[in-house]
């Protein structure tokens, strides 16, 4: 039997009715399920940089302990006395801290100095791999060794001197991580000390 145009319409509209619905209802899950996620990725990311703040903070604190008096070591330069670590310990408190395999150091430049023959010039680029860091972290360091020669003005080991011009340099980068940076303080303190005592005694 032929419909008559009110019912096809009523049918029209019914049908049009039943697949608005559920098209309605899946954007508005779909809407829900978004905000969700966003939602649950904000509490992780959240959690996250909580866990990374703790690690380097704990990270920070290893490195910038003090080291015992025990490892410490004198060096006398006139009427001062300097305290200073061996680049033996600090190699061992990268190893402790980052793992062996953690960091590695770069010689940029080792050599004699050119306005001064007399002393070895170091640059050492310290290199620390970790993610609570961001990834890769580069730190350099400069240092410096005076050549120790005999009363006949013969150098006693230069070997030795290129040693200890990169061990500096070494140790220089690591106080950037705050390793025995406590020391380098106590050194400025005492320089500028130094230093006014010197700028008195001209005026």
């Amino acid at each position: 039997m032929p419909q008559s145009p009110r019912n096809k319409q009523l049918i029209d509209t019914a049908e049009l009715v039943e697949t608005e619905i559920p098209e309605r209802a899946n954007s508005m899950h779909d809407e829900q399920t978004h905000e969700e996620f966003w939602v649950e990725k904000d509490k992780r990311d959240q959690i996250v940089a909580k866990r990374n703040r703790s690690e380097q903070e704990r990270l920070l604190s290893e490195l910038s302990e003090p080291f015992s008096a025990e490892v410490e070591r004198e060096l006398r330069k006139g009427a001062t006395t300097l305290i200073y670590i061996p680049v033996s310990e600090v190699i061992a408190r990268l190893n402790r801290v980052f793992g062996v395999l953690g960091w590695s150091s770069e010689i940029t430049k080792c050599e004699r100095d050119a306005l001064d023959p007399d002393c070895i010039v170091a640059h050492v680029r310290l290199k620390v791999s970790s993610s609570d860091w961001g990834g890769m972290i580069q730190k350099d360091g400069f240092g410096g060794q005076k050549i120790k020669r005999t009363k006949t003005g013969e150098i006693v080991d230069l070997g030795n001197e290129f040693k200890g011009a990169v061990s500096d340099a070494l140790k220089k980068a690591t106080q950037q991580f705050d390793v025995a940076l406590y020391l380098s303080r106590s050194d400025e303190e005492m320089n500028q000390e130094i230093e006014l005592k010197h700028a008195a005694h001209q005026s």
